[in-house]
């Protein structure tokens, strides 16, 4: 992501500590934003992982049956 050329103009006409400072800001900046990036993209992967899981996974029907045989359960 560049600055805005008027940006560009004020910073190179300021303090140099400053300077480095927004310079050093700017990277890290740069350095999060990759790391979004990736973030995002394995959270992609997982959730099509997931879908694709989901997909093949076996339907499984359960039935219950009361087998008790005491007198109560039969009134």
């Amino acid at each position: 992501m560049s600055r805005p050329k008027e940006i560009t103009k004020k910073l190179k006409g300021s303090d140099p500590e400053l300077s480095a400072y927004i310079i050093e800001l700017e990277k890290e900046n740069l350095r999060l934003q990759k790391q979004v990036a990736k973030l995002q993209v394995q959270i992609v992967t997982k959730d099509n992982e997931i879908k694709a899981l989901k997909q093949t996974q076996p339907k499984l029907n359960v039935f219950v049956q009361n087998f008790s045989s005491s007198e109560k359960d039969k009134e």
